[in-house]
């Protein structure tokens, strides 16, 4: 409801009250017919117990219902990459950040060099749809691999910490480093 000038909200409050329209509607009244408009939509009534119910499900919303919750399950079930490593990387990862107050991607780095079959189970955990595979035996030595010469070559040209010239290593010669992750297995 709104006042009209001249007309306040506790006097229109009164009107109605009273029963008596306002006085703007009492002039449009004497002037114009106006046709009443029509009632407002009743919500419909909840479903009662004795009620009907929710419609049955067609066929294709039943089809949707079970992939979707088919999907959860697997979702539910899928062990995280850190799960299939037993989480021991990540652990790592955090203790050493913790412990040399550094940023994670340098954490990885070291952890990466010190525990090179954690970090590549933790990495083949990453991807999607590959198991992470048993620990094997190391074959040759990381320090004696190309990756690590260029690693140690990088951080002594700029002065950084050799986990952050694998980091940046890594991202530029992504193939060398699947190959050095590969070959010191």
């Amino acid at each position: 409801m709104l006042a009209k000038p001249g007309i306040t909200m506790s006097k229109l409050k009164e009107l109605q009250a009273a029963g008596r329209p306002a006085p703007w509607e009492q002039e449009s009244a004497t002037t114009t017919t106006t046709t009443p408009s029509p009632a407002p939509a009743q919500p419909k009534p909840a479903a009662t117990a004795q009620g009907p119910g929710p419609a049955p499900l067609t066929d294709k919303q039943r089809a949707v219902l079970q992939n979707v919750m088919s999907s959860q399950a697997r979702i539910q079930a899928k062990p995280s990459p850190q799960a299939k490593c037993g989480g021991d990387f990540q652990k790592k990862v955090d203790e050493y950040q913790s412990a040399h107050n550094c940023k994670k991607s340098e954490a990885i780095g070291a952890v990466a060099t010190e525990h090179p079959e954690l970090h590549r189970q933790w990495l083949q955990g990453q991807q999607p749809g590959e198991p992470a595979p048993a620990a094997q035996t190391p074959g040759q030595k990381a320090s004696e691999h190309e990756f690590m010469a260029q690693a140690k070559r990088l951080s002594a040209e700029r002065s950084i910490p050799l986990s952050k010239a694998m980091g940046e290593l890594s991202q530029r010669d992504p193939a060398l480093h699947q190959r050095f992750l590969r070959d010191i297995q």
